[in-house]
């Protein structure tokens, strides 16, 4: 199970990197208005504006209007979750502990959606409570959309600005990390071995 989990994530990440030089489709513009918003493909590039639009963000018992740009050279993943959904709190000791032990390289951001019928008096309530150290998404309208689900927990892989995985809550692991991360390092190394060999052509 161990060694099939490490091949998906792989495959996955092989897939992101075949696809980061893409140019962004004119049909996946971010719906603005009246204009409906198209869901992202795995595998897309995604564009300068979803890292740019604005997310209402609970932080330490305040809420503020922020974007996403402050992750978008990490590893980012959405963790979809309800204040009634039980498998969803298990896990967020579990995402706390990937966020503050990878937090250069890593960024967790819980999205708490509109239709879960949550309030911030709640979520208030319920994030003091588990005491994670992270922030979430409410009220959201846009990113359900834009990573569609029916169940939750739902993670949403983000790596090298590309939508690269949807997932359950059993691939969000140390190990899977520590694959992407590895992988990462290895095609940097060798874009850098490229890049000096054409440098030191005579």
């Amino acid at each position: 199970m161990k060694k099939t989990t490490i091949i998906c994530v792989m495959a996955l990440l092989c897939l992101n990197l075949s696809t980061i030089n893409q140019s962004k489709s004119q049909e996946n513009t971010l719906g603005h208005g009246s204009q409906p918003v198209i869901p992202f493909k795995q595998g897309e590039k995604l564009p300068d504006s979803f890292w740019e639009q604005q997310h209402l963000v609970y932080s330490k018992g305040k809420v503020i209007k922020q974007n996403l740009s402050a992750y978008r050279d990490k590893i980012l993943i959405l963790d979809y979750w309800a204040t009634w959904c039980g498998s969803c709190i298990r896990h967020m000791g579990e995402a706390g502990s990937l966020q503050q032990e990878y937090g250069g390289l890593v960024a967790m951001v819980l999205v708490n959606c509109a239709n879960t019928r949550d309030t911030p008096e709640k979520i208030d309530v319920l994030m003091k409570q588990s005491a994670t150290g992270l922030s979430t998404i409410i009220l959201d309208t846009l990113l359900t959309k834009q990573f569609p689900h029916r169940l939750v927990p739902h993670y949403v892989w983000i790596v090298n600005n590309a939508f690269t995985a949807a997932t359950g809550s059993e691939f969000v692991n140390r190990n899977n990390i520590e694959v992407i991360l590895d992988g990462q390092q290895k095609i940097k190394e060798a874009h850098n071995r490229r890049k000096s060999s054409i440098t030191n052509k005579p």
